[in-house]
C-alpha cells in the first residue's frame, strides 16, 4: 500500500485497525518530498516502511518495492512507455531536464512581472551545478527589470554563486568573520520548528540580540522567523521576544541601522558558534566580549553582557593607527557621564550605575 506521507498518517492508522488488526503488518511506503531525517523518523514511528521522494521514477519505485515485497508480488499492467520528450531534452545530470528548467523560468518571470518583488529567497536546490546556467538567466531577468523599475532588489541563495551577485544565506548559523559583501542569517525564534508546534523551545531575547549584534558586526543581516498558529496568532512567548528586540532597538538602533563593519568585528575570549545549523546553542558572553559597528563618524563598541565594573577595549589602545584621537565615550540610553581613559592597554570604560537595557550595551565613541 502506498500513500502520501503527511496525508496518510491517519489513513494508515484506520487501515491497521480494520478487521481486528488483520492489516497491522502491511508494508506501507510514504510518497514524500520531505526527506529530512526528522520527517523520516516521524513516518517510521507511525509505521511507514520506506520512503520515495516525489516525483517518482519507475526505477526508484521498483528498487524500494523490492525491499519490502517479494519479486512475485511486483507486477506492472504494461511495459513502461517511451518518454514523450525527445532524448535531447533529458540532461546527463540527475534532477534536472529541459522542461523543468523552462517551467522554472516561466514561473519566476511571471512572479517578477506581476509583483515586482523586493527580495526573492531560495533554498538549497538552485545552487546545484546542473541548474546554475538557468539560475543566471533568472537573475539577469530580475536585475534588469529592477533597473527599469528604478529599485534595488535582493536574491538570497545558500551556495553556488558569487557573493557579489546575490546575498549569501546561512541557515540557523553565523559567519566567523567579516564578509566583504553583505550576507544574511535566516533563523527562527523557535529551536525545533519554523512553524508553530506544541512543546516548542524558544530562544530568549538575550540569545537573539547577542547573535543579531554579532551578525551585524560581520556585515550580515538577520532574517528572523516566528511560528504563528493556524489562526494567525503568535504565542505570548514569541511575542515577548519580538517586543524585547523592539525595545532594545529603540535605544540602540543607531548602532545597527545603516551601520557598517569596522576593521575588526570584535574582541573577547568567548568564542561564539558559527556555521550552518549551529545557533540553537546560546553562548555565555561576558562584558569583555565586544562587537564593533560604525555609522557616519562614530564607532560603536557593543558589550554583550553587563558589569558593575569597567571593561578594557584592547583594539582601541592608544597608538592604534585605525582610530583618531577619541573625543567622548557614552552609552546609548544612559544620561550618566562615563569615566573612561585611553591607555596603552586599551580604552578603559567604567560602566554606569544603571543599565539602560536588559541586553547588549552600546558604547558610542566619537573622535576629535
Amino acid at each position: 500500500h502506498m500513500m502520501p506521507g503527511f496525508d496518510g498518517v491517519e489513513t494508515l492508522r484506520r487501515i491497521r485497525e480494520m478487521d481486528n488488526g488483520v492489516y497491522k503488518d502491511l508494508p506501507v511506503i510514504a510518497l514524500t518530498a520531505n526527506t529530512i531525517s526528522g520527517a523520516r523518523e516521524m513516518f517510521r514511528n507511525e509505521g511507514f516502511t520506506e520512503f520515495i521522494p516525489k516525483p517518482i521514477e519507475r526505477a526508484v519505485l521498483e528498487r524500494v518495492l523490492r525491499r519490502v515485497l517479494p519479486d512475485e508480488c511486483i507486477q506492472y499492467d504494461a511495459a513502461p512507455t517511451a518518454p514523450e520528450k525527445p532524448a535531447e531534452a533529458v540532461d546527463k545530470y540527475e534532477g534536472t531536464n529541459a522542461r523543468s528548467r523552462e517551467q522554472f523560468l516561466k514561473h519566476t518571470y511571471e512572479l517578477i512581472d506581476q509583483y515586482q518583488p523586493d527580495l526573492i529567497w531560495f533554498d538549497w536546490t538552485v545552487g546545484k551545478t546542473p541548474f546554475q546556467p538557468t539560475f543566471y538567466k533568472f537573475m539577469a531577468y530580475y536585475y534588469n527589470n529592477a533597473k527599469d523599475w528604478g529599485k534595488e532588489v535582493v536574491v538570497n541563495t545558500k551556495f553556488g554563486y558569487g557573493d557579489n551577485i546575490q546575498v549569501f544565506d546561512i541557515e540557523r548559523g553565523k559567519s566567523d568573520e567579516i564578509r566583504r559583501f553583505p550576507w544574511q542569517t535566516d533563523t527562527s525564534i523557535g529551536k525545533k520548528s519554523w512553524s508553530y508546534c506544541v512543546g516548542e523551545e524558544n530562544k530568549d531575547p538575550d540569545h537573539i540580540i547577542d547573535d543579531f549584534v554579532d551578525i551585524v558586526s560581520k556585515n550580515g543581516n538577520l532574517l528572523l522567523n516566528i511560528g504563528p498558529k493556524a489562526d494567525g496568532t503568535i504565542t505570548d512567548e514569541q511575542k515577548h521576544v519580538l517586543q524585547e528586540i523592539g525595545k532594545w532597538l529603540k535605544v540602540n538602533g543607531e548602532a545597527i541601522y545603516a551601520s557598517r563593519p569596522w576593521v575588526v568585528s570584535g574582541e573577547g575570549n568567548t568564542k561564539g558558534t558559527s556555521g550552518y545549523m549551529t545557533d540553537n546553542q546560546k553562548t555565555a558572553y561576558t562584558a569583555q566580549d565586544i562587537r564593533f559597528t560604525t555609522r557616519e563618524e562614530a564607532l560603536y563598541a557593543i558589550s554583550l553582557a553587563w558589569t558593575d565594573g569597567k571593561i578594557t577595549i584592547r583594539n582601541l589602545a592608544k597608538g592604534n593607527a585605525n582610530i583618531p584621537e577619541i573625543k567622548s565615550v557614552s552609552m546609548l540610553g544612559c544620561n550618566e557621564t562615563l569615566q573612561w581613559e585611553q591607555t596603552l592597554k586599551g580604552l578603559e570604560v567604567q560602566f554606569p550605575k544603571n543599565a539602560p537595557t536588559d541586553y547588549a550595551h552600546v558604547l558610542k565613541i566619537e573622535y576629535k
